[in-house]
């Protein structure tokens, strides 16, 4: 669906989900997709909200929820997509607090898109038990893709603030954890994306 009128043309892109991937081994588990929102494609707001999430106890989060909006003001598309993830912890190995991933979009007629992730953050963020500070420069809206890669021995590989960006299409994700072993899988922490048309 799609809005035609004299101003133009518009189709809108939204989708976010705060939990979601697989365990490989020791045995074959899919991770629940938590809170996952789409937008329609004439633009609008959706949300939702969850509480206690478990996994075997591998992986958990004390609550999540997300949020994505569309809208058309005079000659440009905003979009804005936001995952919230409370009391995180993966393995005993990658916990936070909080993990707030929000992506705002705005799309001008013949313009490739404005990127903001301001307002993501991590806060509590232990990796191995060692905290981070301010992961906020890891994230950077003016590059095609970005992250900081943490190697965690006998864990495997965390990516965190991966955005990538298209011309019509960004996506950012706050934590991309590839686990080697002995628990094997990959997980995605805060997936938001948007995008759209406008002709």
């Amino acid at each position: 669906m799609s809005v035609d009128n004299k101003e133009g043309f518009y189709s809108f892109r939204g989708d976010a989900n705060a939990l979601g991937g697989f365990i490989e081994e020791p045995m074959r588990r899919e991770i629940q997709t938590l809170v996952p929102v789409s937008l329609p494609a004439v633009g609008g707001f959706t949300t939702a909200r969850s509480e206690a999430f478990s996994l075997d106890n591998l992986v958990r989060c004390r609550s999540a929820h997300t949020l994505v909006s569309g809208r058309v003001e005079r000659d440009r598309i905003s979009v804005l997509a936001t995952s919230v993830v409370e009391g995180l912890n993966i393995l005993d190995a990658i916990e936070a607090e909080r993990v707030v991933a929000r992506l705002s979009i705005e799309i001008l007629k013949g313009q490739k898109l404005r990127v903001s992730t301001v307002g993501s953050y991590f806060l509590g963020l232990r990796l191995a038990g060692h905290h981070r500070g301010d992961l906020d420069n890891c994230i950077d809206p003016d590059k095609a893709s970005s992250g900081h890669v943490v190697q965690i021995p006998e864990v495997g590989r965390v990516i965190l603030g991966a955005l990538f960006v298209t011309d019509s299409y960004a996506q950012l994700v706050s934590i991309r954890a590839e686990l080697g072993c002995p628990v094997k899988g990959k997980i995605t922490v805060n997936c938001t994306g948007g995008g759209g048309v406008h002709e």
